[in-house]
C-alpha cells in the first residue's frame, strides 16, 4: 500500500443517498461481528447504486462515517452511497444525508483493496495521534472511491 502524505481542503454543502449500518470501531475489528464488509458486499452484488436517482458523478461511491458518538472509540453510522443533487426520491432501505461544509485532510491511498483501505485508515489514526496543527472535528469523514487503483479518505478537521 502507497500511503500519499495529506492535504487540507475545504469542501461545500453535499448530499449522500445510501446504504446506512449502526457499528464502531470494536466491532469492525472482529471479522465476527464486523458489519462493513457484509454491507459493501451487499451493496455491490445487489447494484444498489443503480437504485440511487439523482447520482452527480455516477460511478463514483463514496462511504460516509457520521453521527459519531464522541470519537473513533464510540459509535458512528457508516452510509456506502453515493452523491445526488437533491434529497427527493429516496429508496426504501436507504437514507439520505446532507453534509455540512468543512475542511478536510484528505489522505490518498493506493493498492490491494480493502487491506489499502484498512492500512489507510491506520495512518489516519496514527497521524492524529501525533500533535498537529489540525484535530479531527469528528462531524462527517467520508472515503471516496473513484477508480479501482485507491481510496481517497476525506477526514473533517477544524
Amino acid at each position: 500500500m502507497t500511503l500519499i502524505e495529506p492535504n487540507f481542503t475545504t469542501r461545500g454543502e453535499f448530499h449522500i443517498i445510501g446504504r446506512a449500518e449502526r457499528t464502531t470501531n470494536l466491532l469492525e475489528s472482529d471479522p465476527m461481528t464486523a458489519r462493513i464488509p457484509a454491507a459493501w458486499e451487499t451493496f455491490i452484488q445487489d447494484d444498489l447504486t443503480a437504485l440511487i436517482p439523482h447520482q452527480v458523478n455516477p460511478g463514483i461511491l463514496l462511504a460516509i462515517y457520521a453521527e459519531y458518538e464522541g470519537n473513533y472509540t464510540g459509535e458512528y453510522t457508516h452510509i456506502i452511497g453515493a452523491e445526488v443533487s437533491q434529497l427527493s426520491d429516496i429508496p426504501l432501505g436507504m437514507v439520505g444525508l446532507t453534509l455540512a461544509p468543512a475542511h478536510y485532510l484528505v489522505f490518498r491511498a493506493s493498492g490491494q483493496m480493502p487491506g489499502a483501505v484498512f492500512q489507510a485508515w491506520q495512518a489516519v489514526w496514527d497521524y492524529f495521534a501525533q500533535p498537529s496543527v489540525y484535530q479531527r472535528a469528528y462531524t462527517a469523514d467520508y472515503e471516496h472511491y473513484g477508480d479501482t487503483t485507491g481510496v481517497s479518505i476525506y477526514v473533517a478537521v477544524r
